[in-house]
């Protein structure tokens, strides 16, 4: 801050002075520091409604663009009479506080996702649930009809 001199840059700084560092001790206390302000944010995240989430025998479970289909094919499987219900997580990074639970409340959690698995994969290590998938790397959209289809499927193995 000499002269108010403003120092930008994406280089490491020392946690205790602000100059730029390139020690691994200060590297190590850097980077538990930016993780735990991301598990911090937790705190603040809009809270998800579990009554919206009676438990039953299926969950589906999405995020971003797979909204549409999962939501159409959710409502065409209720309306069939099978026990199914929607949960669209915005925060994947750190997860709504409330998302364990919910997925707890069901016999059998399917996530449907447009890649390769990776909110699959968060499910199973963050919070230790066992869950079916189902992907889509075409770059095309789910089909309502190829969600039902992994959804009775999912069922199917109950």
């Amino acid at each position: 801050m000499a002269n108010l001199e403003h120092r930008i840059g994406g280089l490491e700084k020392d946690f205790s002075t602000g100059t730029i560092s390139y020690e691994p001790d200060n590297h190590a206390k850097m980077s538990n520091m930016r993780l735990e302000k991301v598990k911090s944010i937790k705190h603040y995240l809009p809270r998800l409604d579990i009554s919206e989430f009676p438990g039953g025998d299926l969950l589906v479970v999405g995020w971003g663009s797979t909204y549409g289909a999962l939501k159409a094919a959710v409502v065409k499987l209720k309306a069939s009479g099978i026990s199914v219900d929607l949960l669209h997580i915005k925060y994947i990074s750190p997860l709504q506080a409330e998302v364990e639970d919910i997925c707890r409340s069901y016999r059998k959690v399917l996530v449907c996702e447009l890649n390769q698995g990776q909110l699959k994969l968060i499910l199973q290590s963050e919070l230790n649930l066992e869950v079916d998938s189902l992907n889509k790397v075409e770059g095309l959209p789910f089909k309502v009809e190829e969600v039902c289809q992994a959804c009775h499927a999912a069922i199917n193995e109950i």
